[in-house]
């Protein structure tokens, strides 16, 4: 997959309904839902949560509607009329979710959160827990066994566990509850969200569907190592190394493309050795855990001889150039 990293401008188009001093909430288009949505803290009788209007405009055909605020003026409240919406939430540092995704979070019904285990929260949890504690978070189990899993029962495994997510979220939907899904990074990139939405779709068609974009990893790695991504024409391509290093060597071929390369901490020995022999191992970063406890960011080279986790990010800018 590759990105065209083309600028654009979007406005902020956010409008609060924020607190004074003796704990009311501001006017304004959502102020009428305070007093029917509690502020989920304690026992849940505080009402009047902060609460956000944020304009949005739908991809033809896609059944998917995605934020795009709008600044002043009336609006499409398209998400505020959005049944599940997908909410990301960065990578790791809570100080990166958006005001956009903490007014989605603390307006909607319901906030769930994918985990591979009940009794653990997952990563997208801990950000919310830590960014806005006052919002409950409901889990998900997920069942994430690689394809060659249980003798190449790994896919069907997995999308399993999304239906069964799906069931329990179209559950709450019925019931006329709106569900925001928090995901790591941003819900359309590498995410468990759009295979969710699929499924709650197949099960209740009509199903009004929403994303809110959250900060990626690579834009995090990028900053933490001083690494400029592209210029001028240069382009970007984003490839993940799940099964091995082959999409990214499809896309080192271009030497003015910038390769960012998404869950292949297992094999970044060998994505290391792919680097040297293709000349590109100069200016190439790892990053790992960013944003959390454990960070680290190096370069490819120095650590490339082990292994790293899943979620491990590598960055390979272009090929520099002699000359003008």
């Amino acid at each position: 997959m590759t990105f065209d990293v083309s600028p654009t401008s979007v406005a902020p188009g956010v409008t609060t309904g924020a607190r004074d001093s003796a704990g009311a909430t501001g006017s304004g288009p959502v102020a009428s839902r305070g007093a029917a949505i509690a502020n989920r803290v304690g026992d849940g009788k505080e009402a009047g949560a902060q609460m956000a209007v944020i304009s949005a405009r739908g991809v033809p055909g896609s059944g998917i509607v995605t934020a795009a605020g709008r600044a002043g003026g009336a609006h499409t409240d398209a998400l505020g009329r959005a049944e599940l919406v997908g909410v990301g939430v960065g990578p790791g540092d809570p100080a990166l979710l958006t005001v956009q995704a903490l007014g989605v979070l603390r307006s909607v019904d319901r906030v769930v959160a994918p985990t591979t285990a009940i009794d653990a929260p997952g990563r997208a949890e801990t950000i919310v827990r830590q960014a806005a504690p006052e919002v409950v978070v409901d889990r998900l189990p997920f069942d994430m066994s690689p394809d060659h899993a249980d003798g190449g029962t790994g896919y069907a495994m997995r999308s399993a566990s999304h239906r069964t997510a799906a069931q329990d979220i179209v559950a709450s939907i019925t019931r006329g509850q709106r569900v925001a899904f928090v995901t790591l990074g941003d819900p359309n990139v590498y995410s468990t969200f759009p295979s969710v939405a699929a499924e709650v779709r197949a099960l209740r068609p009509q199903t009004v569907v929403a994303t809110v974009p959250g900060i990626c990893a690579f834009q995090v790695l990028a900053a933490r190592a001083g690494t400029v991504l592209t210029d001028g024409v240069q382009r970007m391509a984003l490839v993940t190394a799940l099964d091995g290093p082959d999409h990214a060597a499809a896309a080192l071929a271009d030497d003015d493309c910038a390769v960012v390369i998404y869950k292949g901490g297992r094999h970044l020995p060998a994505l290391c050795t792919l680097l040297a022999q293709r000349g590109r191992l100069d200016g190439a970063v790892v990053g790992e855990l960013l944003g959390l406890p454990g960070e680290l960011v190096a370069p490819v080279a120095a650590v490339g001889g082990r292994g790293a986790s899943y979620l491990a990010t590598v960055i390979v800018p272009p090929r520099r150039r002699a000359g003008p």
